[in-house]
């Protein structure tokens, strides 16, 4: 049996703005919680593109990652 994967939580750093929280999914689309207090999110096909069109310049941390190196 074959377990399916779940999505990957990530954190967007602007340079300027505060952090948001995301995820992105087995099939690569992506959702952030642009304001979290009204509910609001953005999605996109990829991660890639999310940066381009909405958040040029932003970086991102995976949570899997976090405190490495």
């Amino acid at each position: 049996m074959t377990v399916a994967p779940f999505a990957r939580p990530f954190r967007l750093i602007q340079r300027q703005g505060p952090d948001l929280d995301g995820a992105e999914f087995p099939n690569g689309r992506v959702v952030l919680m642009d304001d979290p207090d009204w509910g609001l999110c953005s999605g996109a096909r990829s991660l890639d593109l999310l940066l381009r069109h909405g958040y040029p310049g932003a970086r991102i941390e995976w949570a899997d990652e976090a405190g490495r190196g």
